[in-house]
């Protein structure tokens, strides 16, 4: 891509945000936040392809732990089925990764108009929505960092389901990692949602504080 056509798009971005020529940090600031939740949309979306993919994991799982050693056969289809699933975690979880990354780094341009806000409690307040936010995205790394792990048990569970050598204990102790990043993941989760609450509460009284109005 040539220079002048991203310093011309820059421009003209800038132009249409309405980040430039006298604009307030506030209205600036609302633009920020704006853009910051359009680059989140294509977290959302990846969310919601994940869930139902672990939700037919789940019911993949289920069926190969009704079967029979009789029936290895048919355990090795549903096990490669799992599979082809976690390939497919694994794609819209890398969706997921790419667009907070977007977001985060458009929220970053926050810190440029803070500095300008002449009233002081509402300056407090936006710097502590930067300070929630910015908690927000760590814990959300933490969460792909233990997803991702969790893939990786996963795959070596289904891995091993296709092993007729296979024991119980090992299975059992294979089952039990999963579960136990399981648990962390969920736990990661919870905080993750309260600090997206605690955000989004923040924003609206981010609005209400000033006259710019909430799109």
């Amino acid at each position: 891509m040539k220079t002048y056509i991203i310093a011309v798009s820059l421009f003209v971005s800038l132009l249409l945000s309405g980040c430039v020529f006298g604009a307030s940090p506030e209205e600036n600031i609302s633009t920020v936040l704006d853009t910051t939740y359009e680059k989140e949309q294509g977290f959302v979306e990846a969310q919601e392809q994940i869930v139902e993919l672990e939700q037919n994991e789940n019911t993949l799982f289920g069926e190969i732990m009704a079967l029979s050693m009789e029936e290895f056969d048919q355990i090795i289809v549903l096990a490669d089925e799992a599979l082809v699933n976690l390939d497919e975690r694994e794609t819209q979880l890398g969706v997921e990764t790419e667009s907070m990354k977007e977001a985060k780094d458009e929220f970053q341009a926050i810190n440029e108009y803070t500095s300008d806000i002449k009233d002081e409690s509402l300056k407090e307040h936006v710097e502590e929505m930067i300070q929630l936010m910015d908690k927000r995205y760590t814990i959300h790394s933490d969460l792909l960092t233990a997803y991702d792990a969790s893939l990786q048990l996963d795959r070596e569970l289904y891995t091993m389901l296709k092993n007729e050598e296979l024991t119980l204990d090992e299975l059992e102790e294979q089952i039990e990692s999963v579960n136990a990043k399981y648990a962390e993941i969920v736990a990661a989760n919870d905080e993750f949602n309260a600090i997206t609450d605690q955000y989004n509460e923040m924003k609206s009284e981010f609005y209400n504080l000033t006259d710019v109005n909430e799109e």
